[in-house]
């Protein structure tokens, strides 16, 4: 028998993101390989805070103060 929609939620709500960094390759297992860099303004990570999963398809939303002033 599969879990439950219930059960798969509460694994999703379980996961703690709190960045996001983009790759131009395979991050390898520790996710910091072939990570971009440079650019104008300069690439950095990202902070993140992901949406309950029961609301449907959670949608990072940056949490940058400093962008929100």
């Amino acid at each position: 028998m599969g879990a439950t929609t219930t059960a798969k939620n509460a694994m999703l709500d379980a996961i703690t993101v709190t960045k996001m960094s983009l790759h131009s390759g395979d991050p390898g297992a520790a996710g910091t390989s072939n990570e971009i860099s440079g650019g104008s303004p300069a690439y950095a990570r990202k902070d993140v805070t992901l949406g309950a999963a029961a609301t449907a398809v959670p949608t990072p939303q940056e949490v940058a103060a400093s962008e929100s002033a």
